[in-house]
């Protein structure tokens, strides 16, 4: 999978704002495990996977509801959590990491 960004993250959250608490988790392991697909047959075949994308977290949200507009902020911070946790809990992932001009 390729490195995560702010973006991923809040691509993915929104994405398990949609569901029940319940599925959370199972849609989070999943979008992980469809990026980490998707990274492995760009890498392998040098073009991005038809169905789960370039490898990103935000590409392998795509075939999936998300919420829109304004998410209640427990709900929002509950989901981020989860894909965080998801995230720290697979081997061999890292956050992006961007130098600021400041």
């Amino acid at each position: 999978m390729r490195p995560v960004g702010l973006l991923d993250l809040d691509a993915t959250a929104r994405c398990l704002c949609v569901v029940t608490a319940q599925e959370q988790h199972d849609l989070a392991r999943e979008i992980v495990a469809r990026a980490d697909v998707a990274d492995r047959y760009r890498k392998r075949l040098g073009r991005r996977h038809a169905l789960y994308g370039d490898g990103t977290l935000s590409a392998a949200t795509a075939p999936y509801a998300t919420a829109r507009g304004r998410v209640a902020e427990q709900t929002y911070l509950a989901a981020l959590r989860i894909v965080v946790d998801v995230l720290i809990a697979r081997r061999g992932f890292c956050f992006s990491v961007r130098r600021s001009i400041w």
